[in-house]
């Protein structure tokens, strides 16, 4: 009869429970992370892209840049405070591989904002 693991003993292979909830994990951090990221497409539109002539600026933003870094300073640091958190507290608790782990989070918290921008671009197409 094969010996019970102990409570902190985590099974080699990881099963697909785990990587539900990993998956469902980087799918809810992908949606908080749709604001910050759109206020830097704004931001970089706005700003360095319209200084290097690639883009038009718009014309209700008068405020300069200023505003813009008081806000996304501090929600980009949130943001990035909250990936590592979660990077390192879930990976430990569901006990899954480093890189595999990382490839499903970086890929996950994208895809929001990805789909959301893919829309965009299509509905301006047509």
């Amino acid at each position: 009869m094969p010996e019970p693991l102990p409570p902190t003993a985590v099974p080699a292979t990881p099963g697909p429970v785990r990587w539900s909830v990993a998956c469902v994990a980087g799918l809810v951090y992908g949606c908080l992370l749709v604001v910050p990221l759109v206020l830097v497409t704004f931001f970089m539109r706005n700003y360095p892209l319209h200084a290097l002539g690639w883009t038009g600026q718009d014309p209700n933003e008068d405020d300069g840049m200023l505003p813009w870094f008081m806000v996304l300073v501090p929600l980009l640091l949130l943001a990035v405070l909250g990936w590592v958190l979660v990077g390192l507290l879930g990976r430990r608790a569901l006990g899954l591989p480093r890189r595999q782990w990382h490839r499903v989070r970086a890929g996950l918290a994208v895809l929001p904002f990805g789909t959301l921008l893919l829309v965009g671009l299509l509905q301006s197409a047509f």
